[in-house]
This record gives C-alpha cells, structure tokens and sequence, in this order.
C-alpha cells in the first residue's frame, strides 16, 4: 500500500465488506467473502459502505448500539404529509452524517422521487398499504478533503 493509500485507511476505516443479499423485497446485507477469507474494504468505500447501512438501519434496532441508525423509516410510518416526509428524512440523513467523525461537512442532500402516504379510513395505515419510493442522494466532504456521493435508490416500501 503507497502512503496515500495508508492515510485514507487510517482516517476513513477499514472493515468486512457487506454484499447485499439480493432480493428486491430484503434489503439486508452479508458479509462477502473472498478466496475462502473475509473480504475487506477500507478508505471511502468502508465509509460509504458504513454510511449506507447506517441509513438502511432503522434507529435503535441494533442491540447493541442503540444510537445506530437512522430515524427515517420511523417518518415513513409516521408522516402523513408527504412535504413534511421528506424532510423528516433528509433530517435523519443529515443526522447520520453529522454523528460521523470522518465527514467534514455536508455539501448537499437530496430527496427525489414519489412519496405518498397511506391514509386511511382512521387516518393510520399498515405498511403492506402505503407506497413510498423515495431516492437519497447525499454529498459531502471527508476529513481528507475529498467530496463523496452516497445514493440510496428506492428507499425500501413503508
């Protein structure tokens, strides 16, 4: 590894790397393996792979470090405004990438695509009922001065 390389590792993290376990309805990850051994990543891709699942995480539901996470998924099931939905969730975004030692600062957060509650009857819906598709897309800067871009495509239906 030249010294470049060293730097990024040592300030960015390294860890297992994380493969998705490929069903469209599943949004849960494994670890990849590669010639018999864990595979590893490290630099921005162990941040962008941290990030990720941080985000796909629902807040409070690793037993382990309850401030892991993030409060989105709670505003999918909770806001029936689907203006006030996507703030809430780019709120938790912002959350995330603000507890993260390694990010500088927050350059940009978006949120594209069709958010549309449930409402029913009562005003409350169950999660098989509501239609949410929803697109984040977050830049921002490292603590080595570089820019990075996390998109999280199709936010899972709440």
């Amino acid at each position: 590894m030249n010294g470049t390389t060293l730097r990024a590792r040592r300030l960015l993290g390294w860890g297992p790397a994380f493969v998705s376990t490929g069903t469209e309805e599943d949004v849960g990850q494994d670890i990849a393996f590669a010639d018999g051994d864990i595979a590893l990543v490290s630099g921005m891709d162990a941040l962008t792979q941290d990030l990720r699942l941080a985000l796909c995480t629902g807040l409070g539901t690793d037993p382990l470090n309850q401030a892991f996470g993030s409060d989105a998924f709670a505003a999918m099931f909770e806001e029936s405004d689907p203006m006030m939905l996507r703030e809430r969730i780019r709120v938790a975004v912002i959350r995330v990438l603000q507890s993260d030692a390694r990010i500088r600062r927050i350059v940009e957060v978006s949120i594209d695509g069709e958010s549309r509650p449930f409402a029913g009857p009562s005003g409350a819906g169950s999660a098989a009922e509501r239609t949410t598709a929803l697109s984040v897309v977050a830049v921002f800067e490292t603590v080595l001065g570089e820019y990075a871009t996390i998109a999280i495509e199709g936010l899972p239906n709440a």
